[in-house]
């Protein structure tokens, strides 16, 4: 249809009208149809403690189609084939429900079309101790008194919603008494609604409840909630406090406060014995879930690192997310997040400017004290969830390289532009234009601040994996560094379990060590051991000698000349 308006001829007011309710019409068909494509999720959830279940209901409508496939519980971390620890119901208007013959964790339902459907299934808890050890952490956990689970091993959904956005609507049906109930999206909900959430968002989050006390308070007005449960060696207000001024630090040096609400958990593992120390923590959609021994060796301090790094990775990581495949990018994702971490930690007055320059100068010695860390990037992807030596390269290469692009450009620049500056514009790019991280990303972000190409240095020192040399060092940074001697970390012996382990024997000894030199003999029985894994603080060893019990002090270090901070 052609419509012309000449100049002296009346305007048609009547057709004008019609034609817009036709537009108003066919827009919100539009509009309407668009809406619709939304799948709807509804999960009714009761919480049966004593038996160690959760009892799930989750309804939705069926599109013109048959059948459905349901994806059930599968895996997150190392916790694998959570299908296992989930029986199903058929549940209402379905006829059938039958296991995919290519996928045990995919359930078909068959049912007419463009029904309302509701799949029942059943979820149990997978550990059997009080508390989970470092492996089953992040599993299925439903005990008596509390339950942990990533959203990844409690939810199933619609397959073909995994990567669309859906309207998810959380009832909590029966909730027990006096218990606390934490997760991603919020604190203490009957019923929780979320609309239009990408369905990867849902399902990366963490859900707790039962004795897990909950420490509320805000950052620029938006809630932030510490949940904690078990008993410590520190007062909950001072693990607060710890990751209140983490956050807010953090926030701060982004100059990003867009976060509506953030989650941090922690909960103890089994403690093998007085000398273990271990911690392990990831982090969700608006949380990070956290996991430590509870015994003398645990403390906010000990803990600032991790939480440090982690949250960090809410931006790098996250917001700046890695162009595929992934790991080729890890010296960025994983060492810049590094450096920036203890950069934020000495502009926040978590550590001095020694104990900045002291962990730099040991990244440099870990570093440069072998040459497998000139392995090339490709070799690191390849080997990266294979090698545990390899899986620790990226972070150090790229937190070195962050160290060394970040006083080149300040001294390019005369001190105007820093590795800071171009990481708070490559988050920007990313928000708004939805850009992943690779390298040429950031050789332009540079270019463009700079007009100085840093392509030849990402390809030597990044690609090749080449060390920076001495020169090349003072070159940016004029008598910054020199070689000094080092102490390397070093136990002196090896043992039947490959190194150090509960229960391993020692097999041969260096006879020059420092261990040798303070008494370990072969046939040593390891039976517990207090080691942080830096050669100038003492660590102690208990061994089985005979029918004999013997702690030995020593420190576990050799002598190296390797680049140093002067």
């Amino acid at each position: 249809m052609t419509m012309a308006l000449a100049g002296n001829e009346p305007f048609n007011y009547t057709f004008m009208k019609q034609l817009l309710i036709i537009l108003f019409t066919f827009i919100t068909g539009i509009v309407h149809a668009q809406k619709s494509n939304i799948s709807s999720l509804t999960y009714s959830i009761t919480v049966l403690p004593k038996t160690g279940e959760f009892k799930i209901v989750l309804e939705f409508t069926a599109t013109n189609v048959t059948t459905t496939a349901i994806q059930l519980p599968k895996q997150f971390g190392s916790f694998t084939n959570a299908f296992r620890y989930v029986s199903i119901q058929k549940g209402k208007n379905i006829e059938s429900a039958s296991v995919s013959g290519t996928d045990s964790s995919v359930i078909i339902l068959k049912h007419r079309p463009q029904q309302s459907l509701s799949f029942v299934y059943t979820l149990k808890n997978a550990l059997k101790d009080s508390l989970p050890g470092k492996e089953p952490a992040y599993s299925i956990i439903i005990k008596p008194g509390y339950f942990n689970i990533p959203g990844h091993v409690l939810f199933a959904y619609p397959k073909k919603d995994s990567a669309l956005a859906a309207n998810v609507k959380i009832n909590w049906v029966n909730y027990p008494k006096g218990w606390s109930n934490i997760n991603s999206f919020g604190n203490n909900y009957a019923v929780q609604t979320l609309p239009n959430i990408p369905m990867p968002l849902f399902v990366s989050s963490i859900w707790c409840g039962g004795d897990f006390r909950v420490y509320p308070f805000t950052v620029n007005q938006k809630p932030v909630y510490f949940a904690v449960r078990g008993k410590w060696k520190f007062t909950d207000a001072d693990m607060q406090r710890m990751i209140q001024k983490t956050i807010v630090a953090q926030r701060s040096f982004w100059n990003d406060f867009n976060i509506n609400q953030y989650t941090v958990t922690l909960m103890p593992f089994l403690t093998e014995s007085e000398y273990s120390y271990s911690y392990q923590g990831t982090g969700l959609t608006n949380s990070f879930t956290t996991w430590a021994t509870n015994n003398q060796q645990t403390s906010p301090a000990s803990l600032t690192y991790l939480y440090n790094h982690e949250l960090m990775h809410h931006w790098i990581g996250n917001m700046i997310e890695n162009e595929h495949p992934e790991e080729l990018q890890y010296w960025f994702s994983e060492g810049f997040t590094d450096y920036f971490t203890w950069r934020n930690m000495l502009e926040s007055n978590f550590i001095t400017e020694e104990q900045y320059n002291r962990s730099f100068d040991s990244v440099l010695t870990v570093h440069y004290s072998d040459s497998l860390n000139t392995t090339s990037n490709n070799s690191i992807k390849e080997a990266f969830w294979t090698n545990d030596r390899i899986q620790k390269l990226p972070y150090n290469r790229g937190r070195i390289f962050a160290y060394y692009l970040d006083a080149l450009l300040k001294k390019q620049t005369h001190g105007q532009i820093n590795l800071k500056k171009i990481m708070v514009e490559m988050l920007q790019l990313c928000r708004t234009q939805k850009k992943k991280f690779d390298s040429k990303l950031l050789i332009d972000l540079v270019k463009q601040f700079t007009n100085y190409d840093i392509s030849e240095l990402i390809e030597k020192y990044i690609t090749n994996g080449r060390f920076i040399s001495l020169d090349e060092w003072n070159t940016v940074l004029p008598n910054g560094f020199s070689y000094k001697e080092v102490s390397l970390f070093s136990i002196g012996f090896t043992t039947d379990k490959g190194g150090l382990a509960l229960n391993a024997t020692i097999t041969e000894l260096d006879e020059h060590s420092n261990a040798a030199l303070a008494g370990f003999k072969v046939g040593d029985k390891l039976k517990g051991y207090s080691l942080t894994y830096n050669p100038s603080k003492e660590g102690e060893i208990t061994v089985q000698r005979g029918d004999e019990q013997i702690t030995i002090k020593f420190f576990p270090a050799k002598k190296a000349k390797l680049i140093q901070l002067n």
